[in-house]
């Protein structure tokens, strides 16, 4: 006989086998039909949790299970609430499942349950009730599935989503329908940093950062930004927010935890937006480097921003040949290249180049808008993580007294180290001091 027969005929035969053994058995039907149910409960609510992962809910668990006894605590008040140690476990097992907790928080959730098992009802009994919750159960478990429902209903990203409806091994697709690309360098299991770029640059632009880093045995990620490099070019969405949930999108994703976000001008931006819409559920640390923050257009409130018509100007002459500006920052202020006695280094100019003609000319536009007029104050008041800013001194793009020299009125444990006479790409030009105090931070 030919393999493709048994192809056919060994399902064929399974499901006939299966169907008289539903017919045999009435108890053998109840118990797979409840299985199935099971099941697709658990679908659901998985699916409802990785939908809310990274949001409040995150937050809120991650702060009850911050240390074993918080975890016990929270399995004990949890069964007692609901009266079923068995529903406590279940509601674990999906949380560690879709990464909203960790397994050592789980496991303090579940010796919980088990000390709070039944505790309500005994505490009925003992004011001379009896009650049942029995006849709730189905009532409760079909307003349980709703938010699985209505997060699937709700899908369609707007921002503050960072939902992920697919990812390979090096690109995922957020909820709106944009495919980013990423790299994930190092030892899986090594120490989580991810990179975010500036304009109008990709990851490439933190390749050295991250083959040192991942030597010294760390996970290193770094994505390119919606409408650089090899992402997607969407009209819309070129915004801070959306930046911010994209990185949120690529964490969840791969379920990074205990990252250190590490931020290069506007991606400084990023990390902060980050914090402020995401929080530090994930984030262990973060760094800026040469970043925009905290604002830099000036304002009444913030006298020590750049006027708008100087930005204005770096939209105009973008639109009137982009690659052409490009060639001039680069072998110009990003290098220092333009400071008496400099030397151009023509590798560098071209790989600036490479990588900003590689970007879509609407993304790049929006994305000036997005950096120069984003206030980035109320994102730095939300740091509660230890926070090292880099900057160079002689930085002509982004100059350190409108931004790093600021950052430590808004971030409480914020260091700042000013690299003398640096320029403003100093992850190319100071690429070995900065591999090394990024190296001595983490390492605290």
């Amino acid at each position: 006989m030919k393999p493709s027969f048994f192809k056919i005929l060994l399902p064929l035969a399974g499901i006939l086998l299966l169907s008289w053994s539903f017919w045999a058995s009435s108890g053998w039907l109840e118990l797979c039909a409840g299985l199935a149910l099971f099941l697709f409960g658990m679908q659901c609510l998985e699916e409802g949790l990785r939908q809310l992962a990274g949001s409040t809910l995150e937050q809120l668990l991650a702060r009850s299970t911050a240390t074993p006894f918080k975890g016990l605590m929270f399995g004990v008040s949890g069964t007692m609430l609901l009266q079923s140690s068995t529903l406590v476990s279940l509601l674990t097992i999906a949380f560690i499942s879709t990464g909203l907790i960790k397994l050592a928080g789980g496991i303090a959730i579940l010796f919980g349950a088990n000390l709070g098992s039944t505790t309500g009802i005994w505490l009925l009994a003992l004011a001379g009730q009896n009650v049942s919750l029995s006849p709730l159960a189905l009532p409760l478990l079909a307003i349980a599935l709703q938010p699985a429902f209505a997060a699937q209903a709700a899908q369609p990203a707007k921002p503050g989503s960072a939902a992920v409806v697919a990812y390979t091994a090096s690109t995922i697709t957020t909820a709106d329908g944009v495919q980013l690309y990423y790299k994930d360098w190092g030892p899986k299991d090594g120490p989580v940093v991810t990179f975010s770029h500036g304009w109008p640059l990709n990851a490439d632009s933190w390749e050295s950062q991250m083959l040192f880093l991942a030597e010294q045995g760390y996970r290193v990620v770094a994505h390119d930004r919606r409408g650089h490099g090899r992402s997607s070019q969407p009209w819309d969405g070129n915004d801070m927010d959306h930046y911010a949930d994209d990185l949120a999108a690529v964490i969840t994703a791969l379920d990074l935890r205990d990252v250190t976000l590490v931020g290069f001008s506007t991606g400084g931006g990023e990390v902060a937006r980050y914090i402020g819409r995401h929080g530090t559920g994930r984030v262990k640390k973060a760094v800026l480097v040469g970043a925009v923050t905290p604002f830099m257009l000036e304002t009444e409130d913030n006298p020590d921003g750049a006027p708008l018509e100087l930005f204005d100007g770096f939209r105009a002459a973008a639109r009137a040949n982009r690659a052409q500006q490009y060639l001039d920052i680069a072998s110009g202020p990003f290098f220092g290249f333009n400071r008496p006695g400099a030397t151009v280094n023509a590798g560098l100019v071209q790989n600036f180049y490479v990588q900003g003609m590689q970007a879509g000319h609407k993304n790049t536009d929006d994305s000036i808008a997005a950096f120069s007029a984003t206030d980035f104050r109320p994102d730095l008041a939300k740091f509660d993580v230890p926070t090292l800013v880099i900057h160079g001194a002689d930085d002509q793009i982004v100059p350190p007294a409108m931004s790093a020299q600021l950052v430590p009125r808004h971030v409480a444990q914020a260091e700042v180290i000013l690299y003398p006479g640096a320029p403003h790409g100093i992850t190319d030009t100071h690429k070995d001091r900065l591999n090394q105090d990024l190296l001595a931070f983490l390492r605290r």
